[in-house]
């Protein structure tokens, strides 16, 4: 059946099929179709997003705004609702990043993670002992925690680094602060199995923070920074050299990385694509 749906919110919606999508989108002229089913609605169930029958193809009142950027609201008859996810990358914090970060330290190599032994902030440490051979050694801001932070600590003061700060996990708006004010951000990651298996969360963070990157290409990296990164071989040489070169002259201007394509609504059309291919 088809609903007219004048007063609702966000749920957790299961998509229909994609020929079913199109036949809908088809009959309604293309417009206010949303394309879903609610397979575990039901009428008696007052906590329901929907009060109709199961299994419905819920159809938007033509007359009711289109979704639009905003906050994700139960709206009121008559007006509609917005859905932050309908337009906001969808692995993005929801948490605003500082504009002004000129009262932040100049010239710090910022990079972010847990410190568990499986993952390679080892790059990172061995990459700054080798610059310091260089007769190179910048300011590095590691920010994280874990179980492998004192075998980190005991390197970094084998190798003499004295520049090289671990202060731990930090508070959010401090984290923003120095990811938004760091000269360049460093992300270390090793071509293994364990990476090509993953889909690294903090690139996103890092496109938020609009900083350049220094990382390589593995895995899904390049799918989300795209080519404004900086991209090394994953070596200790690799990240020095990357390093090196992002140290050259001033703090530059920030980087408009573009994360338009990661939305739930064109991953939802990928997915749709791909069921009805094997259909």
């Amino acid at each position: 059946g088809s609903t007219q749906a004048t007063d609702f919110r966000p749920g957790q919606w299961v998509p229909k099929t994609p020929r079913a999508i199109k036949t809908a989108i088809n009959n309604n002229g293309g417009f206010g179709v949303n394309g879903f089913y609610l397979p575990m609605n039901d009428s008696n169930n007052f906590g329901a997003d929907f009060h109709c029958d199961p299994n419905s193809i819920i159809t938007l009142n033509e007359k009711l705004p289109q979704p639009r950027v905003g906050v994700a609201t139960t709206a009121t008859a008559g007006i509609g609702y917005t859905d932050a996810l309908r337009a906001d990358p969808y692995a993005c914090l929801p948490k605003a990043f500082p504009d002004d970060v000129s009262g932040m330290e100049q010239g710090v190599i910022v990079g972010m993670g847990n410190l568990y032994s499986s993952w390679d902030h080892d790059l990172l440490v061995e990459s700054i002992g080798e610059l310091k051979l260089r007769g190179v050694e910048p300011k590095v801001r590691w920010i994280g925690d874990g179980e492998d932070m004192e075998r980190t600590r005991n390197r970094v003061a084998q190798l003499g680094l004295s520049r090289f700060e671990l202060p731990g996990y930090l508070g959010w708006d401090q984290m923003l602060e120095e990811l938004r004010g760091a000269h360049s951000i460093v992300f270390p990651i090793r071509n293994k199995p364990l990476n090509l298996a993953r889909c690294p969360f903090k690139c996103f963070q890092f496109a938020q923070a609009r900083r350049p990157v220094v990382t390589s290409d593995v895995g899904e990296v390049r799918s989300i920074l795209g080519e404004l990164a900086t991209y090394v071989e994953p070596t200790v040489a690799g990240y020095a050299d990357g390093i090196l070169g992002s140290l050259r002259g001033e703090r530059s201007e920030d980087v408009p990385y573009d994360l338009t394509s990661h939305r739930w609504e064109l991953r939802a059309l990928e997915l749709s694509k791909a069921l009805e291919a094997l259909s």
